[in-house]
């Protein structure tokens, strides 16, 4: 089981899933290993065994609200008075697992939501982040620090000697960047998905890990000569089955937190691509909150949320206003309304060949989600709404007043 666990947070779901199932051969009821199975499941779009995995998993933990929550996200016709009712039972146990005090507020405030009693959702939502903290709260307050401290440090900081001004390396990734829930994971999945599929990296987080692990080495802010750090960037790379010589050496890395990296990538690689995926902040704000990304530690307290949110648009205007035309700006919104216009002008941009398999992305059987678009990115482009969204922004003000970008 937790072999399956490390097979599936390197990108691995076919071993992942052979783990899985081995430990169900040695243990038939180990309730955890369905879990995780369905989960896999869920990120490969394999539905009907995905739910098959949590129904077997509730049926062996009744008293586990993961389980009943992971089911709820694939068939939302679960969500009945029955399951309100005993997830409230369930609560009313202060003896209850922590982990429930977390999945059961997250179910409720679905409940809440249906009803359009909005105020009330909030409140089972800002229940379940702040539980959820708890639950991890050194580490978080560690990555928080890291967040709104060091890494503004080293991205304003961070220094290339010898940086070469010349275009002729080969390399030509293509960065997404944004916030979360900015509709990242359907423009890469669009990117490719064309006529020639690139390899995609999804959250693989390789240039954050690598600037820090040199800030740590050389205990400086002034990270070496650009070729060879660009060297040792391109082999990292490589090790995860990104750089192909029959791709052109064109690939994709969503890791969005990239934009406090800009200034590193224009020199490390003169090729680049950079798109900057723009949503109505209220939405992304809200999406973030109604779902829990569980490793980001400042997306489970709406203040944070904002800072962090003031963050990006004052990096981005400010490496604007430097370097202008670097970036892609790309408005979420347009793009579900007239998918087929936009997604040439993305496709013309990153000097890809536009198909209209760029637009049957959620037709792929390989493709891999681990984000909480998983189960979305399987449907067709449909034209989202902000009006949805409208209710929320009176209970929001508080947190956005100071912010001229949310007024």
């Amino acid at each position: 089981n937790n072999l399956g666990l490390v097979f599936s947070e390197v990108g691995d779901p076919k071993n992942a899933i052979g783990c899985y199932k081995k430990a169900l051969e040695i243990s038939p009821d180990h309730a955890s290993a369905h879990n995780n199975l369905g989960r896999i499941y869920t990120e490969t779009g394999e539905f009907e065994k995905a739910i098959e995995s949590h129904q077997m998993a509730i049926k062996l933990e009744p008293e586990n609200l993961v389980h009943r929550f992971y089911l709820s996200e694939l068939n939302k016709n679960f969500l009945d008075t029955e399951v309100k009712s005993k997830t409230e039972k369930i609560l009313n146990n202060k003896k209850t697992y922590k982990i429930n005090f977390v999945f059961g507020n997250f179910l409720l405030s679905r409940y809440a939501r249906d009803e359009k009693n909005y105020e009330k959702e909030l409140d089972y939502l800002i229940k379940a982040h702040n539980h959820y903290f708890e639950l991890k709260k050194e580490k978080f307050e560690l990555s928080i620090k890291y967040c709104f401290d060091d890494v503004l440090q080293i991205s304003k900081f961070a220094e290339l000697k010898n940086a070469k001004k010349n275009n002729d390396h080969k390399i030509k990734p293509i960065f997404i960047i944004g916030v979360p829930r900015c509709g990242s994971t359907l423009i890469e999945k669009i990117i490719g998905s064309g006529k020639k599929p690139i390899p995609m990296g999804e959250e693989v987080i390789v240039l954050e890990r690598f600037i820090n692990k040199k800030v740590l080495e050389k205990k400086s802010l002034n990270l070496g000569e650009a070729e060879s750090f660009r060297d040792e960037l391109v082999s990292i790379y490589k090790n995860r089955g990104l750089i192909d010589e029959k791709s052109n050496f064109v690939f994709t890395d969503k890791s969005l937190n990239n934009f406090f990296y800009l200034g590193l990538i224009k020199e490390i690689f003169p090729e680049a691509k950079v798109i900057n995926c723009r949503r109505e902040a209220l939405s992304s704000i809200m999406s973030i909150f109604q779902n829990n990304l569980t490793e980001l530690a400042w997306a489970h307290n709406l203040e944070n949320i904002f800072k962090y949110f003031d963050y990006y648009f004052q990096i981005i205007d400010e490496f604007k206003k430097k370097y202008p035309g670097f970036i892609y700006d790309l408005n979420f919104e347009n793009f579900t309304n007239e998918p087929e216009i936009e997604s040439k002008k993305l496709l013309k941009y990153c000097n890809l060949t536009w198909d209209k398999k760029c637009l049957e992305f959620y037709k792929r059987k390989d493709i891999f989600i681990r984000t909480a678009s998983r189960i979305q990115i399987r449907k067709p482009i449909y034209k989202n709404s902000t009006d949805k969204y409208l209710p929320y922004k009176k209970f929001l003000n508080e947190y956005g007043k100071k912010y001229s970008w949310f007024n």
